[in-house]
């Protein structure tokens, strides 16, 4: 596989999965909508994050972004991915602007929907936080305070 160059000098392969969970089986769960959901995942590799590859139950908005990680909370606002029209129960691949990410490092992939039952996921497994937020809102440039969550659900972002 041909490999690309990051701005700091670190090799990626295009196209590969660098945080997130993107397996298909399971799927029993769905966040209501209005609520700023953030996923916790360690990156796999580095790379810039340029795709997020999303599975949906129902048609709706979402908004997406990415958090830094401290004392394993989400904290600093690093990427607000913009918001997304989605289909009912479809893999949907978003192009979003590019932000670069560093294996081993914790990240919080976030969401929030406009409407209940837009994401899919597993109700069991995953560390997640989550904190009532109308979707409307902009992104908080530091995450709220948020409750705690278990929960895998279906969102990871390629090279």
């Amino acid at each position: 596989m041909p490999l690309g160059v990051m701005s700091a000098g670190l090799n990626y392969v295009p196209n590969t999965k660098l945080l997130g969970d993107s397996t298909t089986g399971g799927i029993t769960d769905a966040w209501n909508g209005n609520t700023q959901v953030y996923l916790k995942f360690t990156a796999i590799a580095n790379g810039p994050i340029n795709t997020l590859k999303i599975k949906t139950s129902v048609a709706g908005n979402i908004k997406l972004a990415l958090y830094n990680d401290v004392s394993n909370l989400p904290s600093a606002l690093l990427k607000d991915f913009g918001a997304f029209a989605v289909n009912v129960a479809d893999t949907t691949n978003l192009s979003v602007p590019t932000v670069n990410i560093v294996s081993g490092t914790v990240y919080w992939l976030a969401f929030k929907t406009s409407v209940n039952g837009t994401i899919k996921g597993v109700a069991t497994g995953g560390t997640n936080r989550y904190a009532n937020d109308a979707y409307a809102n902009a992104w908080p440039a530091t995450a709220s305070t948020p409750s705690g969550y278990s929960g895998s659900y279906k969102l990871a972002a390629y090279t």
